[in-house]
């Protein structure tokens, strides 16, 4: 008999840490949804997560009080029937009594941590919004009934978090690091599917580059100058197939502003005479520091689309357009007209030709490289600003240099910044 009272007890403590684990472990998002479905014990769960302390309370007055009876109980009544069992043993008769006690403690310990711990929780955290909504009722109940020891405890904790700094009511926020463990957790279970993962996995990266990470290069801007003929823009237009164009005096520098092709089709349909200069719409000059996600507003706020990226010398850089940041999250988009450029061709020997220009993330990505931490702290994100980190100086055609098991060779140069690379990819371990 007095077995299975300990046994009933112990059961009720595994219903007690199941609870606890059931309840710190829930999605509140989770919750919610079963809410919006009318689950109303998912309701009385949600409400429980903004008192925590009092339910928590309810749970270690409960775990405290079995642990006292069920230790107390079992050593002082259990111990007694054991004891006989030993006493009929010559050699350890003496020592029957602490034997049977130290017997009985052992098993208790043991079902106590099979059955009071271990199982209850493992079997909480396999669902816990499941078994939350489940024992929420159970749960409310006892706290009613202890309802003043709850409000005591509530408060002695309360009062304690506030004396060592820490503010109980307040929601602690979710790292970026979580979201994309959660993340890879959700794609590895297939919660997620490969293209989801990757655009979302593009939404991080996306708040980490700056203007300069997206830009086209000044070497790669095509510009129209006001001297131009009709016939020279229409060349250029029907070649280069740009919606917007730089319009510059004589160096990329000297910047006039911006002509959209619209309006010169317009322009050449009318009866004023062919100037570029009057079409010309003031340019968005743009740091090439900053970031991504501010270039975006900026756009938004200018009700713009076209930016020209600049140094701190007020030297132009590149251009940035809305295209460039759309495709840094949801990958290549190709424009009317517009054909599609490999970054990396792999040859008939293996190597691949790869262009320098090249995000570095997409190209380690494309390597099946996940471990490159030592270069992110770095001041680039090409592979051009790879060479120059690894080369240690301005890179020359010819020059070779290594990262991992990969083998590079700088193969084309185009004024002073590397173009092209030949990539060996070895096959031993990385």
């Amino acid at each position: 008999m007095e077995f299975i009272i300990i046994l009933l007890l112990l059961i009720l403590n595994g219903i007690f840490a199941m609870y606890e684990i059931a309840l710190v472990s829930s999605s509140k998002a989770r919750l919610e949804t079963l809410v919006g479905k009318g689950n109303k014990r998912a309701k009385g769960v949600l409400k429980q997560l903004e008192e925590p302390e009092k339910f928590l309370s309810t749970i270690q007055i409960g775990i405290t009080l079995i642990g006292i009876v069920s230790g107390a109980y079992g050593g002082a009544t259990i111990a007694d029937d054991v004891e006989p069992l030993f006493a009929l043993i010559p050699e350890v008769a003496a020592y029957a009594k602490t034997l049977a006690m130290i017997t009985v403690v052992a098993i208790i310990t043991y079902l106590s941590l099979i059955i009071g711990e271990l199982v209850p929780k493992s079997i909480a955290l396999n669902n816990p919004e499941r078994w939350a909504t489940m024992l929420s009722p159970f749960m409310i109940v006892l706290t009613k009934i202890s309802y003043p020891f709850v409000c005591l405890l509530s408060a002695s904790t309360k009062l304690m978090n506030k004396l060592i700094g820490l503010n109980s009511g307040e929601e602690r926020q979710m790292t970026q690091d979580e979201l994309k463990m959660i993340l890879h957790q959700s794609s590895e279970q297939g919660v997620i599917d490969k293209d989801e993962t990757e655009m979302l996995r593009d939404v991080f990266r996306f708040s980490d580059k700056r203007a300069n990470d997206l830009m086209t290069y000044r070497r790669d801007i095509v510009v129209l100058h006001p001297t131009d003929t009709p016939e020279e823009v229409l060349r250029i237009i029907h070649e280069e197939h740009f919606s917007k164009y730089l319009l510059v005096e004589r160096g990329k520098d000297e910047i006039i502003g911006v002509v959209s092709v619209k309006d010169i089709i317009l322009m050449m349909g009318g009866e004023q005479p062919f100037n570029l200069r009057s079409i010309a719409r003031p340019a968005l000059f743009i740091p090439e520091s900053l970031y991504a996600k501010k270039v975006l507003e900026l756009f938004k706020k200018n009700k713009n689309k076209f930016g020209v990226v600049v140094d701190e010398y007020g030297n132009t850089e590149g251009i940035i357009t809305l295209h460039d940041l759309t495709e840094s999250i949801f990958g290549d988009i190709l424009e009317e007209n517009e054909t599609e450029e490999e970054e990396i061709v792999v040859r008939q020997d293996g190597s691949m030709l790869v262009e320098a220009s090249m995000n570095l993330d997409d190209f380690m990505e494309a390597m099946g490289i996940m471990n490159y931490d030592d270069l992110k702290e770095e001041d680039f994100t090409t592979l051009s600003g790879l060479a120059m980190f690894l080369i240690g100086r301005v890179p020359k055609a010819g020059d070779l240099f290594s990262y991992k098991n990969l083998d590079f060779e700088v193969v084309d140069m185009d004024r002073g910044r590397v173009d092209k690379l030949l990539v060996i990819k070895k096959e031993e371990d990385e």
